[in-house]
């Protein structure tokens, strides 16, 4: 199982509340196991369950929802209540032919399935997932041939005002990969962040636009606003204001023409640094744009210690 809010935990309170919590969490596992059932951390957030002796998977299953119940209730380590919980992965050894790699590595791959869901949850391992894994394998390993051979596109959308003018655009990143055909962002974006790969993916993009930009202003307006999307691994990265700089400067662009636009999400989540990069394009003459409002925390009350200039409030939202 893989421990959601350790690192979190780490960076804000410290290591040592780190350490305090992690035993905590060792300790509560253990009291729903079974006398001989084995618990041992792999490394970092991740722990490894062993449960001799099973008949039936109910039995599993079973411990899992407890463990998951169990995790619903804040610890209190150094006078901190900590929310946390965990995504697991279920694997069997007899479906492994009882190869201990095997078997980790199917348990890792559906406990990557239950953290896709959302926090707190349980997958059981069924084969179909090698496949799926396999496929994020062989995206993962494209991305960097699609950027050096210009596989991927920028495609426009039109910001329409109600009175029919053209108001900004949004850079949105399209993938014809010569090998899979057409990948949806939706597919790629994901893995290309688990796989360390979505920052060489944004400064491709920024790059493209602004290399597009003096005939987009031709097209529109010398004043034309032109969004485009920022992931939290862009945010937690402190070398990426220099790295906008440096390309605004290469191609020689008007950083008021630019708007970086954030998920609600994605920004909560990275409150202090994300602030830090927004504060920085602000004082340079860029804007900020909020998406997804709405499918997070859903709260008017933080939006008025931040300073935005665009808010794109989610669709499931308004409904």
């Amino acid at each position: 199982f893989y421990f959601d809010s350790f690192k979190g935990v780490n960076d804000t309170l410290g290591h040592e509340t780190g350490d305090k919590l992690l035993q905590a969490v060792s300790h509560k596992v253990k009291s729903y196991l079974r006398e001989n059932d084995i618990i041992a951390r792999l490394g970092g957030d991740e722990f490894l369950i062993m449960l001799p002796s099973i008949d039936k998977q109910s039995i599993v299953i079973n411990i899992a929802e407890n463990i998951i119940r169990g995790m619903q209730e804040p610890f209190s380590i150094h006078e901190w209540d900590i929310s946390t919980g965990i995504s697991m992965g279920i694997a069997s050894a007899k479906e492994a032919q009882f190869n201990i790699n095997t078997l980790i590595s199917n348990a890792d791959i559906a406990m990557y399935a239950s953290k896709d869901k959302g926090k707190g949850s349980y997958t059981v391992f069924h084969h179909k997932m090698l496949e799926d894994n396999k496929r994020k394998v062989q995206v993962a390993n494209l991305i960097s041939h699609a950027i050096a051979h210009n596989e991927f596109e920028v495609f426009y959308q039109l910001k329409i005002s109600n009175e029919g003018d053209v108001k900004g655009l949004e850079a949105l990143i399209r993938w014809q990969s010569e090998v899979l055909g057409f990948v949806s962002p939706g597919e790629f974006i994901p893995i290309a962040e688990q796989a360390g790969k979505i920052k060489a993916i944004t400064q491709w993009v920024i790059a493209q636009v602004f290399k597009d930009m003096q005939i987009l202003k031709k097209l529109i307006s010398d004043d034309i606003l032109v969004s485009m999307n920022l992931s939290s691994h862009d945010l937690k990265d402190h070398n990426f204001i220099h790295v906008v700089k440096s390309k605004l400067l290469s191609h020689e662009i008007n950083i008021a023409n630019i708007q970086f636009e954030i998920t609600e999400s994605s920004y909560l989540e990275n409150f202090e640094s994300a602030n830090e990069f927004f504060n920085q394009i602000k004082q340079m003459g860029g804007s900020i744009a909020l998406d997804d409002f709405g499918t997070g925390y859903s709260s008017l009350s933080y939006l008025t210690k931040i300073e935005i200039d665009t808010l794109k409030i989610d669709r499931m939202f308004v409904n």
